[in-house]
């Protein structure tokens, strides 16, 4: 995995992100919690990768959104997965 992070494209993990967020927006329900769970665990194994390569990219826009991506599924991964943590407390 973290070779692949580390070559990903900017404009195709942004997507990529959206699309997680849009998963996670439409299907929740359909999708068990673990794998949210196993999801976040990914992404914080990967998250220097993953901010260095956004850092590194020129262009301010794509930089933007895709930092905006990230923090944005980071923010809604974390949010489900403390609440569930108080539901089941």
């Amino acid at each position: 995995m973290k070779q692949a992070a580390n070559k990903l494209e900017i404009s195709t993990l942004t997507k990529q992100l959206r699309l997680m967020n849009n998963l996670f927006d439409h299907y929740l329900h359909e999708v068990p919690g673990e794998n949210w769970e196993k999801l976040l665990n990914v992404l914080q194994s990967q998250e220097t990768t993953l901010r260095n390569s956004i850092m590194n990219e020129k262009g301010s826009l794509k930089k933007e959104n895709a930092e905006n991506a990230l923090n944005s599924l980071f923010s809604t991964l974390e949010d489900y997965l403390w609440q569930n943590t108080r539901k089941a407390a």
